[in-house]
C-alpha cells in the first residue's frame, strides 16, 4: 500500500511541495 500511492496523494504531496519551496524562496529574498 505505502509502495503504491494513489494519483490523488501524490499530487497533493507534489503541490504541498511546491508550496514549501515558494515559501523557502520567499524567506531567501527577504534575507538577501
Amino acid at each position: 500500500m505505502a509502495s503504491k500511492l494513489p494519483r490523488h496523494d501524490l499530487a497533493h504531496t507534489v503541490v504541498e511541495i511546491k508550496v514549501q519551496v515558494d515559501r523557502l524562496r520567499e524567506q531567501t529574498q527577504n534575507i538577501e
